[in-house]
């Protein structure tokens, strides 16, 4: 994660959906790949991204480091 990313996880945490929106746009692309590789079919990899991100949004608050929010998308594609 960029220090621009961070800005933009500290902006979500304050209630800015823009920023969520961009951490999205940002990252979108690479969960999808990554829930791909493990569910072996597109559809339920873009499930499984959605379930990532709503996931993501519910936990911004307990987000203190940048290598934390690495883990957290991660563990919410693997945990779909």
């Amino acid at each position: 994660m960029t220090k621009t990313d961070w800005i933009f996880v500290q902006q979500a945490k304050k209630g800015d959906s823009h920023a969520f929106a961009r951490l999205y746009e940002i990252y979108y692309k690479d969960l999808y790949h990554f829930a791909l590789y493990y569910t072996k079919d597109s559809i339920t990899a873009e499930d499984a991204v959605s379930s990532a991100v709503l996931k993501a949004f519910e936990q911004l608050h307990k987000l203190r480091s940048r290598a934390g929010c690495s883990r957290l998308r991660q563990t919410n594609v693997k945990n779909y």
